[in-house]
Formats: structure tokens, sequence, C-alpha cells
């Protein structure tokens, strides 16, 4: 059986394409790992500034100290930035389980949302206005919510409906 010149060509075409394609593959999946690694630094990076601000700023640690009694225990300056923080809690959690952090390992999620939902102010904001925005905020990727309800049924003692 002879092979041709054409063949001969054919086949160091098809391994120079196979190659090729190996190459980006790998590429691909260093971008990957790269975007990930970007992403935690981040993470990480917007996590310290609100824990430093929960310490360095006074007002806000007497705010959080006094939201441990519930909302009503909160004048109306108080609770809008008490909500803030609490909304730039949620949200970065939510952001994280939306674009697939830790591979959305559920046990990362519990413990970052016990180290805040253990205060009874973040229960009652929960159970009456924050739930539908994180239902809103994980729509393009469902679990997140059955995960903060669970947390939330921890803390608060009862189920969320």
């Amino acid at each position: 059986m002879e092979i041709s010149i054409a063949s001969i060509a054919q086949i160091i075409t098809g391994l120079a394409t196979l190659t090729v394609a190996l190459v980006l593959v790998y590429q691909l999946r260093q971008q990957h790992r790269d975007a990930e690694i970007l992403l935690t630094m981040e993470s990480w990076s917007l996590n310290q500034e609100v824990i430093l601000s929960e310490i360095q700023s006074e007002k806000l640690s007497n705010i959080i100290s006094k939201s441990e009694k519930g909302l009503h225990n909160l004048d109306n300056n108080e609770k809008n930035v008490f909500l803030k923080w609490v909304s730039l809690k949620f949200g970065r959690l939510i952001t994280e389980w939306r674009l697939g952090r830790m591979s959305n390992d559920p046990i990362y999620y519990k413990i970052h949302l016990s180290n805040f939902m253990n205060n009874k102010a973040v229960l009652e904001h929960y159970k009456k206005t924050a739930r539908e925005l994180v239902i809103e905020g994980s729509i393009w990727k469902t679990g997140i919510i059955e995960i903060v309800d669970e947390i939330y049924e921890r803390f608060s003692g009862e189920k969320i409906t």
C-alpha cells in the first residue's frame, strides 16, 4: 500500500490542527484559573474592606452592636447605615454564587452567611425585605436562596415561607 504525498500532507495538516486545538484548550484552562484567582483576590479584598470598616468605624461598630437586639433598637439614620451594610454582605455573596465562586460549595456560603446572620436585625430584615432581593439577585443561578434560608432558620429558630 502506497501513501501518496497528498495523504502525508493531510496527516501533517491534521496533526498541526490537533496541536493548535490542544494549545488553545490549555490556554483556556489557564485563563479560567487566572480568572478564578482574580475573583478570589477581589472577593477577599472586598470582604477585608467591609470587616475593616466594621472594626475601624466606631459608628458602624456601635450600629452593628445595637442591631443585635433588633431593628427597633436603631434610629432611622442608624437603620439606613445598617441596611447598606447588610446589602454589601448579601450582595457580595450572591454575586459570588452567580459567578460560581468556590464551585458553589455550600459550606463556603454557610460560613460567610453565619458570620453576619447571627444578628437579630439581619434576620428581621431578611424575612421582611432582603429575602425577595436575594431571590431576584440569584435568578441566573438557583440554589443560594435555600442556603440562606437554612442559615436563617438555624439562627431564628423558625421556618421561613
